[in-house]
């Protein structure tokens, strides 16, 4: 397991998964699932970096600068060649756009999401398969 922060890669159209520790991206796939987990991140965290967003807002230009961060197990991760993971049962799904909202939202309510305790990303979608309890 490595503390990860995943995103969608707009170039290769696939998702990329960073090293919080050396900040180097270290796998690129179609399908992740990332835990919160005791002894990395307690939560996984949706991330909209204001900066980011702001430069995209002003430029219409796409950068990361949002992502979804907490614990990742790279060994039960597929690489791009292999076959996708099978989607879990999910509870909910999560999306962002930064020119319509400032956070990641709930698919449905449009209400502010900040975190989970696990999610499941298939490309540009990232579903809650666990939510967190506060």
């Amino acid at each position: 397991m490595i503390n990860a922060e995943v995103y969608y890669n707009v170039h290769k159209k696939c998702l990329s998964i960073r090293d919080t520790k050396t900040n180097k991206v270290v796998k690129h796939t179609h399908t992740v699932r990332v835990k919160g987990g005791q002894n990395f991140y307690k939560r996984v965290n949706f991330v909209v970096q204001p900066s980011g967003r702001k430069r995209v807002l002003e430029q219409k230009k796409k950068n990361v600068h949002a992502f979804v961060r907490g614990a990742v197990d790279l060994s039960k991760t597929p690489s791009l060649e292999e076959r996708k993971l099978r989607k879990p049962k999910t509870v909910g799904r999560v999306k962002y756009n930064p020119y319509k909202y400032e956070t990641f939202v709930d698919a449905k309510t449009e209400k502010e999401a900040h975190y989970a305790k696990e999610v499941f990303i298939e490309d540009r979608s990232v579903f809650i398969v666990k939510p967190h309890k506060n």
